[in-house]
C-alpha cells in the first residue's frame, strides 16, 4: 500500500470574517489517484466546515499542492488537516491547529 505523506498544512492564523484558502501539500512513495482531496476542517463541537474537495488527483512522489477555494469563519480554534478518498474510503492525515481571531 502506498504512503501518503503530508508535507505542510495552513494557514494555522487568519482573521475572521476574511475569506482564506487553505494550502495542503502532499507526497507518496509511490504513484496513485485520489477519489477526492480536501482539506477537512473541524470546529470545538466537532462540526464539518471542510473546504471543498478536488477530485481524481494523481498523487506521487513529486508531490501535489492543493490551494482550496477560500471560505471564512468564525473566531474560534478549529482543528484543520488533509484527508483524500481512496477505494471509496476517507483516510485522515495529521492535524494541525488554526486560530481564527477577531479583526
Amino acid at each position: 500500500m502506498t504512503t501518503v505523506i503530508q508535507d505542510y498544512i495552513g494557514p494555522t492564523h487568519a482573521i475572521a470574517g476574511q475569506p482564506i484558502a487553505a494550502v495542503l501539500k502532499v507526497f507518496a512513495d509511490g504513484e496513485f489517484t485520489a477519489e477526492a482531496l480536501t482539506v477537512a476542517v473541524r470546529d470545538s463541537a466537532g462540526g464539518q466546515l471542510d473546504f471543498p474537495s478536488i477530485a481524481n488527483v494523481q498523487i506521487n512522489q513529486a508531490g501535489y499542492r492543493l490551494t482550496t477555494a477560500k471560505q471564512s469563519f468564525l473566531p474560534g480554534i478549529y482543528t484543520i488537516f488533509g484527508a483524500y478518498q481512496l477505494n471509496g474510503v476517507w483516510r485522515n492525515l495529521p492535524s494541525a491547529s488554526m486560530t481564527i481571531s477577531t479583526p
